[in-house]
């Protein structure tokens, strides 16, 4: 009798392995196979007004994280890596301002910069004009880190690291240079250094007589206060009184967080993190102010005062703002969960609300533990089904695994939760 021709043996040891596996259970492991972040098209994600403009043109390749996409700007004002949309949407606001305030300042003073076959050029600037946190090491955003990871300070919050330093603060250059800030409708606490050095310049100016009062708001476009057409996506400055010195927008805030009756502990703690802006922190109060009195609050206050970056104190602010903008427009929220480093609420209706101001969600590892860390946190505060609101989009995938675990998931959420027009 002959043998069986070893080559036979992988067939056979294949058939064997789909009689011994259950084919739904095979048909369920070939589905969740990971993506791997990939690229996407600048053209096909955002507005008009945010891809190009008289003054930037976003490149076309863009980073993505598995979460956050990262943007290439030029602009007449050097090279930006710019991670999040919402953030291109405040830069791109930002760079009408710098326009603007080089008319006002004669424009030479500030330099200039021209677009030319595409590339930008600017006089001594070697590398990307970008703030501190913004480097070049990595497309990753920072958001990451609170998807892949599951001491108290003096009752005088200290001063964040986006703040005039103490001297300007004395002179009253620093309530100048707010004063500008806000006559242009920007932050006067932004991250973007450029224009930063422009309102400092222009303060300076100021502050020693060289531009009146009515003489800025004479060379201002519209007067006081900078109308960008067609990008509503700093409506939310109007919202924190921008010409009060930063001492007293904490002290307001911490007198928020005491009515609200949140524990010292995560109140402090998160006062204390020097990550956020004023006007973040702000931000933030306000939102969990307008929640109508969820409980959980120290929760979040915990979950926020982790912050250990400018990407996530700008993901931690907005996911504030969201879940605000859910209870005023969608159902009441009955109280805060921790998901790991992220917060989930409690609705009235039962159900576990997820918002995460994400621009494009991918299933990866760190995505499928979450999930499951999700699943149990549901079961465990005895949660009905999940509803994710995401202010950007999610894969094919993603969408697919979701609905099968039952969740709902609502894309480009900021639209409805934060009234924004990207």
């Amino acid at each position: 009798m002959p043998r069986p021709r070893a080559s036979s043996h992988p067939l056979l040891l294949l058939a064997l392995a789909f009689l011994l596996c259950p084919l739904s259970a095979l048909a369920a492991k070939l589905s969740e196979a990971f993506e791997t972040p990939y690229n996407l098209s600048a053209s096909r994600i955002l507005p008009p007004e945010l891809l190009s403009g008289p003054h930037h043109r976003v490149e076309e390749q863009v980073e993505n994280d598995g979460y956050m996409n990262t943007y290439r700007v030029r602009s007449r004002y050097g090279p930006y890596r710019v991670v999040s949309t919402a953030l291109l949407a405040v830069r791109v606001r930002e760079f009408e301002a710098m326009a603007a305030m080089d008319k006002v300042a004669g424009g030479e003073q500030f330099g200039k910069s021209v677009l030319e076959g595409g590339e930008s050029v600017l006089k001594g600037v070697a590398n990307l004009v970008t703030s501190p946190v913004e480097t070049l090491e990595s497309a990753a955003s920072g958001v990451g880190k609170l998807f892949a990871r599951a001491e108290e300070g003096i009752s005088g919050s200290p001063p964040s690291n986006h703040e005039d330093s103490t001297g300007a603060k004395l002179t009253g250059f620093a309530s100048t240079r707010r004063a500008l800030a806000v006559a242009f409708g920007v932050d006067p606490y932004t991250t973007n250094e450029p224009l930063r050095k422009r309102l400092s310049d222009l303060a300076a100016a100021g502050y020693t007589g060289q531009l009146t009062s009515m003489g800025l708001k004479a060379l201002i476009p519209g007067g006081v206060g900078l109308a960008v057409s067609g990008v509503s996506s700093v409506n939310w400055l109007g919202e924190v009184d921008l010409a009060q010195p930063p001492s007293d927008l904490r002290m307001k805030n911490r007198a928020d967080l005491e009515r609200l009756k949140t524990p010292s502990g995560p109140a402090t703690a998160f006062m204390d993190n020097r990550e956020y802006t004023p006007t973040q922190q702000t931000l933030t109060v306000r939102a969990l102010s307008a929640m109508g009195g969820p409980g959980g609050l120290d929760v979040f206050l915990r979950l926020a005062a982790s912050t250990e970056n400018q990407d996530q104190a700008l993901f931690r602010t907005r996911m504030a703002r969201m879940y605000a903008g859910y209870a005023r427009k969608v159902d009441a929220l009955k109280g805060f969960v921790a998901l790991g480093r992220l917060a989930g609420a409690k609705a009235a209706s039962g159900r576990l609300v997820l918002c995460f101001p994400l621009d494009h969600l991918c299933w990866t590892p760190d995505v499928a533990r979450l999930a499951t860390d999700i699943e149990a946190g549901r079961e465990r505060v005895g949660a009905g089904p999940v509803e994710l609101w995401v202010t950007g989009t999610v894969s094919q995938k993603v969408r697919s695994l979701f609905a099968a675990r039952g969740w709902t998931v609502h894309e480009k959420a900021g639209k409805e939760l934060l009234d924004e027009d990207f």
